[in-house]
Order: C-alpha cells, then sequence, then structure tokens
C-alpha cells in the first residue's frame, strides 16, 4: 500500500512540526513547507529518525509574498505525483499595521490569501489523491471576526492585532465553508478546526514586547502544549471516522458550530470572489 502523502504549510515550528511528526510517526510521506531551509532540515531529521524512509521533502518559502506560494506550488507540482492530504498551518500575526505587496492587510493577506492560492494552484495534485482532504488551521477567534468590505486595510478604523487576526480566522473557516460545498462532487473533503490556545511562539513574532510579553503569560496560563495543539489537525488528515465529512468546524477532534459569519453563505461567496480579483485569477475548477 502507497504511503499517503500530506503537504504541511507552516511545518517547521509549533503546532505545524508536530503535525509534522506525530504523522510521520504514521507512516505518511510527510511534505513540509517553511521559510528557513535550515529549521526544515531539523524537521527532515527528526522524522527520518522517527520513521525512516518516507520519502519526505520540504519546499522552502514565505508566504508573506506571493511569489513565494506560486514558487512553491510549482515545485511541489514538480516534485510530486499527488497530494493526498493539504494542510494549510502557516499563520502570522503583525502587531502594527503592514500592508503586502499587492495592497492587502498583511494578515488577511498571509493568513487568507496565501493558503486560498495555494490550495488553488495544487488542486491538480489532490484530484489525483486518494479520498484527498484539505485541512485549514483557523481558531476559535473566528468567532469575533468581522468583515467590512468598505476598510478591508483599515484606514477609516484603528487598526488592532487581535482584530486583524480574528477577521482572517473568520477567512478561513468561511474558505473551508464554501470550498467545501465547490468540491462536493468531488472525492475531496474541506474541513477547518480550532487548535486550542497553544503555547507557540507566533504571539511574539512581529510584534511588540508587550505584546510578546502579554501572549507569553496568556499562553504560561492558560496554554495546552503544541503536542496537543496538533491533535485535531492530525485526526482531520488521517482519522478513518472522518472518511468523507466535510464542510466541518472542529476542536477537540469533534465537530462544533462556528460562529453565525462563519455560516453566512453570502459573505463567504463575497469574500471568494475579493479573493480572486485581488489575486488576478480564478480559483482552478479543473477545466
Amino acid at each position: 500500500m502507497e504511503k499517503r502523502i500530506c503537504v504541511i504549510t507552516g511545518g517547521t515550528s509549533g503546532i505545524g512540526r508536530q503535525t509534522a511528526l506525530q504523522l510521520a510517526r504514521k507512516g505518511f510521506s510527510v511534505q513540509i513547507v517553511g521559510r528557513d531551509a535550515e529549521k526544515c532540515k531539523q524537521v527532515m531529521a527528526e522524522m527520518e529518525k522517527i520513521a525512516p524512509g518516507n520519502g519526505y521533502q520540504y519546499f522552502v518559502g514565505d508566504f508573506e509574498n506571493l511569489g513565494d506560494v506560486k514558487m512553491v506550488a510549482n515545485l511541489i507540482k514538480n516534485n510530486l505525483s499527488r497530494i493526498d492530504v493539504l494542510i494549510n498551518n502557516a499563520g502570522c500575526v503583525y502587531a502594527d499595521k503592514k500592508i503586502s505587496e499587492i495592497g492587502v492587510e498583511q494578515s488577511l493577506h498571509t493568513n487568507h490569501l496565501a493558503p486560498f492560492l495555494l490550495t488553488s494552484r495544487l488542486m491538480p495534485l489532490l484530484e489525483k489523491g486518494e479520498n484527498a482532504r484539505i485541512v485549514n488551521v483557523a481558531s476559535d477567534s473566528h468567532y469575533r471576526g468581522k468583515f467590512n468590505f468598505e476598510d478591508l486595510n483599515y484606514d477609516k478604523q484603528r487598526y488592532f492585532v487581535m482584530t486583524a487576526y480574528e477577521r482572517s480566522k473568520l477567512g478561513n473557516v468561511l474558505f473551508s465553508k464554501i470550498l467545501a460545498e465547490r468540491l462536493k462532487n468531488k472525492n475531496i473533503t474541506v474541513n477547518a478546526l480550532h487548535p486550542g490556545v497553544v503555547k507557540t511562539q507566533i504571539g511574539t513574532k512581529n510584534t511588540s514586547s508587550f505584546f510578546g510579553a502579554f501572549w507569553k503569560l496568556f499562553t504560561a496560563l492558560s496554554g495546552i502544549s503544541e503536542e496537543e495543539g496538533a491533535k485535531t489537525s492530525v485526526f482531520l488528515a488521517s482519522d478513518d471516522s472522518v472518511a468523507g465529512k466535510t464542510g466541518g468546524y472542529y476542536d477537540k477532534c469533534k465537530e462544533k458550530t462556528p460562529s453565525k459569519l462563519a455560516k453566512d453563505h453570502a459573505l463567504a461567496e463575497k469574500l471568494w470572489t475579493w479573493s480572486e480579483e485581488k489575486l488576478g485569477e480564478q480559483f482552478y475548477s479543473g477545466e
């Protein structure tokens, strides 16, 4: 039996690294995407030690840059014959407002547009996968997320790191819901998840010393380990009980109801259309 091939973005640290290690232990051929080649090599070595000979590979790219997303997608397509699982795990927070190269607030750019584009570009390989699964790492912070399409770059209202992050995570759930609908006649499932409040370094990257200190204290008091935080990603990627189940939102390996806005079909369609317009290309349709 061929080993299932899983691509994980943000696979060099935090829950992404733990997801890679746990899936390697389950016999997956794990392909990691990260920003730092040396860190990628370290995770590769860890996976080889756990379960040698599973055909691990790594691809280097920074998802703040859409050129890198396209480059990584091309490299993956040139090196893999199929994808059985795609885990969109990479994400960032930004203490100060930053505008991306295409004029989009950076949290929305990195956390939503980058995985939207990568998933689109990798759809031909997912279509060749066996009972393929797309797993999007979102967050319960999406419950507080809102979209104001008249002020997506916070030109009228004050920028705040968590408000921007919450909106980007709502984008992840909306994307998962509508993509699941669009792929319902294909053998590909799409689900989103909340990993929990995890003791990772995400809150200390691209942030102020004050917010970084707050994040460390907050996670120290209420956070779970990276190993625990990876469990729902691993569950959705590998468990037989969710085979064929799509369009769900999961926490602690159980499905739960997302926010009211996350179930708003009109909002999801509007975000999808806006995403295609900003990227300058339509999502892959197989035609």
